[in-house]
């Protein structure tokens, strides 16, 4: 690969980008690099600054056995290393090459399906009560630490304290991977950056991603001179070697000249990585060229885990106290819904209440031809533009912007009230929607120079070569039409007050749709009554009598009837609650629906909870891996599955396993899926006697093992031994030793039936 990456395509940002920083195929001089085939662990290669560190001497090593170089048992450290997927546990190894009288601190790791060995010379001035001390005093300062100003901070102190970097900077990204200082530590004659913003394209995506693979980095010197790995291409993948996860590889050419125009010597990059996401970077300038060793590294690398801990743990507080904060004012709104006969007019009511639940300034509810606004909000003729725009170009149940205008153009003139706004869409085929409405906040953004100067390009005789930017002076922009961003919490609670407003809707129409049937029943029952006073008017006292007589037995077996029925249900429900299984039936949503007595107690017994119709089945899970394995079964029921499990579903609650067949099954109507039902069993009693005969078989076998092999042996002896016998002569001496061997073999076969005889004991 060339020392600079060049390129004939239009120069965008795309080609900062494109550049393969991953494969540079080349390291940084302050170690030396080893590549082992895996399969013979022969090395196949190497960088090529090895008698830097071993001598002039070195003989060439493409092709030597590892073991040839280091000590047998060494290699058999990273044999097993490997075969049980414990590399990472080696990290940091140290190593005594048979080159070099000093032994060399070394990092492993697989990549392209060949072990990489990278090294460095072993320094021992960093103690481990040094690592204890600084990391103590580091957390004791964080957990004093109440927001993010203050964990940055104290971050960035304690880091420059350790390593007497020049810098030490907190850079966080936002939700554009633009980054900004947030924190920062620097000697007093330094120019500081705090506070400054610099643009995505400092730190591309593929470094990002390298930034995530490899959390720390270290540039000792910029004005390095790259060590060339030979051969070029690994033999194995014939391609250059990934080195992604290297803490040798070299650097990237651009980022070398962005570190010149910055006037940086060395550098010292922490990733913070949170949830598996890149958070920002703690990053370390110093004006002359500076060195840590691998155990120092480590240290900063750990401060950094211990730092993202902390701001998950702040944002994870934070989030609750806004929970918190909002619980109350939901729970109103949500009692007083319940209490509204019409949903919408209810939901007006309630706008002062809605408006609480975020930042917003204004709020705005449209349905039908109806709207009702509560604090600043634009004009009705806006809104209902608004509504329309959504209705036609967004399908979203929840939709939210911070930059309307870029989305909406008639949203221009009404940047200071609608810069941002939050809707919930309350019916996918009506315009009923809920808007939050926030203005505009002008911002001074200091960037770290234009960040519209990104990527310079400058021909070379290979086409452009990519150039990062020069300067890094403050430059101010102004931000208008955008509002501050919408928190994560505030939609995510949206979402679920969508959810319960489309729960209650559903509900109100299944109650407004019941009262109608009934209210026709008892409109029809009337004017049959009605027709039959006017008859019964109209015919004599006879017929009169007898209709009532006719009627008074029609009742009569009304009433048996109803009797019947409620017998049987009686008898039906005896029978479920008198079963020794524990049955459960939901309907398609995972909705309890039935339970029987014995389904009742297991559950307040096992489970300590009561069993109440109308929740969902997965909740009385304890465990949230016991809930999602609920989750799956019953998903397997509803693609029409049944099937059934043995297990001890209390393995650590009671002192004798307790174990229960569960079988799910789908019921049908009509060929239709209707519902779930669940049997649990208690099999414990069969699994113990199970156990039982195995252990008894168990014993047999030992018998039969005891008959047919140990008592065979004593009784060949025996057997034998009278074959050789003298008994023609019985004063023969040698009858006398065969009498005393035959003795032994007798006690040894007694001695064998005794323990057939204990053993049969055992035997229940």
């Amino acid at each position: 690969m060339p020392q600079n990456f060049t390129t004939n395509d239009p120069i965008d940002l795309s080609n900062c980008e494109q550049e393969p920083i991953h494969i540079p195929n080349k390291i940084q001089p302050f170690g030396f690099l080893l590549v082992i085939d895996l399969s013979t662990f022969q090395i196949i290669q190497y960088s090529n600054n090895l008698s830097v560190f071993f001598g002039e001497a070195l003989i060439d090593l493409i092709g030597k056995d590892l073991r040839s170089i280091l000590p047998q048992e060494e290699v058999e450290q990273i044999e097993r290393a490997i075969t049980d997927e414990q590399l990472s546990y080696l990290n940091p190894i140290d190593l005594h090459y048979k080159y070099s009288e000093r032994p060399f601190r070394s990092v492993l790791h697989i990549s392209d399906g060949s072990l990489i060995i990278e090294n460095e010379e072993a320094i021992d001035n960093f103690k481990f009560t040094d690592y204890y001390s600084a990391t103590n005093r580091l957390m004791e300062e964080l957990k004093r630490s109440k927001n993010l100003d203050q964990l940055s901070n104290t971050i960035v102190k304690h880091i420059r304290q350790l390593t007497r970097y020049d810098r030490v900077m907190v850079y966080q990204f936002d939700e554009d991977w633009n980054g900004t200082i947030i924190a920062e530590n620097r000697n007093r004659e330094l120019y500081s950056f705090l506070g400054q913003h610099f643009p995505a394209s400092d730190i591309p995506s593929q470094a990002r991603g390298l930034y995530l693979k490899n959390p720390l980095r270290i540039i000792p010197d910029v004005d390095y001179i790259p060590v060339n790995l030979i051969p070029a291409l690994n033999p194995t993948s014939r391609k250059f070697i990934d080195l992604s996860k290297s803490f040798l590889r070299s650097v990237s050419p651009i980022h070398i000249e962005y570190l010149h125009n910055m006037g940086v010597r060395a550098t010292l990059v922490i990733s913070i990585i949170i949830n598996d996401q890149l958070w920002g970077l703690i990053a370390c300038h110093h004006y002359q060229p500076k060195f840590l060793d691998c155990r120092l590294r480590s240290m900063l690398e750990h401060f950094g885990n211990i730092f993202a801990y902390n701001i998950d743990l702040l944002q994870n507080i934070k989030l609750k106290d806004f929970d918190l904060q909002i619980q109350t004012t939901e729970t109103e709104i949500i009692k007083r819904l319940n209490h509204e006969d019409d949903f919408f007019s209810g939901l007006a009511k309630q706008l002062p209440l809605l408006l609480k639940l975020n930042s917003a300034s204004g709020i705005a509810l449209i349905y039908g031809k109806n709207s009702y606004k509560e604090g600043i909000t634009p004009e009705r003729n806006f809104i209902e533009n608004l509504v329309e725009w959504l209705f036609i170009n967004n399908t979203q149940n929840v939709f939210y912007t911070n930059c309307l205008s870029n989305l909406f153009k008639d949203a221009e003139e009404y940047n200071s009230i609608a810069s941002g706004i939050l809707v919930m869409r309350l019916s996918k085929i009506e315009k009923n929607y809920l808007i939050w409405f926030k203005p505009e906040t002008i911002q001074s953004v200091i960037w770290g120079g234009n960040p519209k100067e990104k990527i310079i390009s400058i021909p070379t005789d290979e086409g452009f070569r990519l150039s990062p930017r020069k300067s890094f002076e403050k430059w101010e922009e102004v931000v208008r039409r955008k509002a501050v961003k919408w928190e994560t919490s505030e939609i995510n609670l949206v979402e679920n007050l969508r959810n319960y407003f489309q729960e209650f809707i559903a509900n109100k129409a299944s109650v407004l749709e019941a009262q109608n049937l009934d209210l026709n029943i008892k409109i029809q029952e009337k004017v049959m009554e009605t027709k039959l006073a006017n008859y019964q008017l109209q015919v004599i006292n006879d017929q009169m009598k007898i209709q009532n007589e006719k009627l008074k037995e029609q009742n009569e077996s009304i009433q048996a009837l109803f009797q019947d029925l409620k017998n049987h249900k009686n008898q039906l429900k005896a029978i479920f609650d008198n079963t020794k299984h524990a049955i459960f039936l939901l309907d398609t949503e995972g909705i309890l629906i039935f339970f029987n007595q014995v389904a009742k107690m297991n559950t307040q017994l096992f489970f300590k909870k009561n069993l109440e119709y109308g929740q969902r089945f997965i909740q009385y899970g304890r465990t949230e891996q016991e809930r999602n394995t609920l989750k799956d079964r019953l998903e397997r029921v509803i693609n029409g599955e049944s099937f059934a499990v043995d297990e001890d579903i209390f393995p650590d609650q009671f002192e004798h396993s307790v174990w229960f067949r569960t079988e799910y099954d789908p019921v049908y109507e009509d060929e239709k899926l209707i519902g779930i039902v669940i049997l649990m069993t208690d099999i414990s009693a069969i699994k113990r006697a199970t156990r039982r005969i195995e252990n008894q078989n168990k014993i047999l076998k030992e018998i039969a093992f005891l008959q047919s092999h140990r008592v065979r042996r004593p009784l060949a002896n025996i057997l034998g031994l009278i074959n050789i016998f003298n008994h023609t002569d019985m004063n023969d001496p040698f009858n006398r030793s065969i009498l005393d061997k035959m003795l032994l073999s007798t006690q040894e076969l007694d001695e064998i039936i005794r323990s057939i005889v204990d053993k049969t004991y055992n035997i229940d």
